[in-house]
């Protein structure tokens, strides 16, 4: 049996088809043994569901969590003192790290300016081409 067919007895046991559908479709079913059996089948579907829908479920509490219950499995416990972010020995690390910006960012200065200035070189060349060529 089609899907289009058990959705179409579906619809004739909750009474969802026109009266000329379902006249049609309930004559169907009397005189075909298997759309009988499908008939069957669609009200004993409904039923189920109806008795679905009439299961009655245990509330659920719901409350505010506790830190422990907030804290995925995972990770570590929190530290019980609160650690330094650098280490004491770090210093000479941030010299060098502050002169290496500086040195990268005077290299990226240089390399605008070289561009720069050989965009209006040329430009310059190409206007004195075109004023020869022009004049």
């Amino acid at each position: 049996m089609d899907s289009e067919t058990r959705q179409r007895l579906l619809e004739l046991v909750y009474d969802l088809l026109p009266e000329g559908e379902a006249a049609d479709l309930r004559a169907r079913i009397q005189s075909d043994a298997e759309m009988a059996a499908a008939y069957r089948e669609a009200q004993e579907t409904a039923r189920l569901l109806a008795e679905a829908a009439r299961l009655s479920s245990a509330g659920i509490q719901l409350g505010k969590a506790g830190e422990q219950e907030r804290r995925p499995a995972s990770l570590p416990a929190a530290p019980t003192s609160p650690q330094p972010l650098v280490k004491g020995g770090a210093t000479a690390g941030k010299s060098f790290a502050r002169a290496a910006n500086w040195m990268v960012g005077l290299a990226a200065a240089a390399l605008v300016l070289i561009s720069v200035g050989g965009y209006f070189y040329h430009y310059q060349k190409l206007a004195a081409i075109a004023a020869k060529q022009l004049g």
